[in-house]
């Protein structure tokens, strides 16, 4: 008996390898390619194909122009891009909501990112559905309305009657209620003008997402002039229809220490850059108190 090609290899080790090798290579595989790889002789690739075949329903091998070659028939993977129609739907409930509080690049980027969303659809027709989902308040067709634009009782406008032909007998169709394409929005007490906060709100989500320090030149309580301060922003939150920014006072040297737990209105900030200084992804900078959402936010 000649001795092994590969003495270290027992039979499961080979089969095992045999399978993954199969596999991995995703084609049809010749005896020769398969003694080789393996490093094995074509006897044992042999015994090992009929064991495989034994137990393995995706195991395949034919006889081709006289050479019998192997494979493994495995499906496709089918990558799960399907989204649910409702999750895009929430999406654009918040989108209209907070409509107000953005600027119109933000506000943009935010439609369009939706939009490309909803052609992941599996539904086409859910797909149209919700890529028509609501980003305006419904207007007269004779009014072009920017998408995020909010409807007050003073300035609404009731829906055009339908006036039916008088010689028909029935209406053949009713056009909806314009109303009824705006299922949620908002409806500020005082909203403030974002429209040219984009640059700002940009580098503080940078600054959140990155743990970084800001320079923020912010007015003091009682003093119109802003005066420089060194911020760790940690989150944006929306309380009383504007926008704030939760974070930490922080020295304005190294090394980075949490003085105290501070809150900024957006629409005070006059200026913002962020720096090169940043917190560890291990260090904790979570508030240690919780605030309560009736109370004033805090710009010390």
């Amino acid at each position: 008996m000649p001795p092994k090609r590969n003495p270290d290899s027992d039979a499961v080790t080979k089969i095992l390898a045999l399978y993954t090798l199969l596999l991995f290579e995703k084609k049809e595989c010749c005896l020769r390619e398969l003694a080789e790889k393996l490093v094995c002789s074509k006897q044992t690739i042999l015994r090992l194909c009929a064991r495989l075949g034994a137990f393995a329903p995706d195991f395949r091998t034919e006889l081709r122009e006289g050479e019998r070659v192997y494979w493994l028939e495995t499906p496709e993977p089918q990558t799960e891009l399907a989204l649910a129609p409702e999750a895009l739907k929430c999406l654009a409930m918040c989108r209209n909501i907070a409509a107000d509080l953005l600027p119109e690049e933000i506000l943009h980027t935010s439609e369009e990112a939706l939009k490309r969303a909803a052609t992941l659809l599996a539904d086409l027709g859910k797909r149209a559905q919700t890529m028509a989902a609501p980003a305006a308040v419904a207007t007269p067709a004779a009014v072009a309305v920017p998408a995020h634009t909010v409807e007050t009782p003073a300035t609404a406008t009731p829906p055009a009657a339908v006036e039916a032909p008088a010689a028909a007998a029935a209406p053949t169709a009713v056009t909806p209620p314009a109303a009824a394409a705006a299922p949620a929005r908002a409806r500020p007490k005082a909203p403030r003008d974002y429209s040219q906060s984009h640059e700002k709100i940009t580098r503080l989500m940078k600054a959140i997402e990155e743990r970084r320090v800001c320079i923020i030149s912010y007015p003091e309580a009682g003093d119109a002039h802003p005066k420089e301060r060194h911020f760790l922003p940690l989150r944006l939150v929306v309380e009383d229809h504007a926008l704030h920014v939760e974070g930490w006072a922080v020295p304005d040297r190294p090394p980075i220490e949490l003085l105290r737990e501070a809150t900024l209105s957006v629409h005070k900030i006059r200026k913002i850059s962020v720096t090169l200084r940043a917190v560890s992804r291990n260090q904790d900078i979570e508030w240690k108190t919780q605030r309560s959402a009736d109370s004033a936010p805090s710009n010390t």
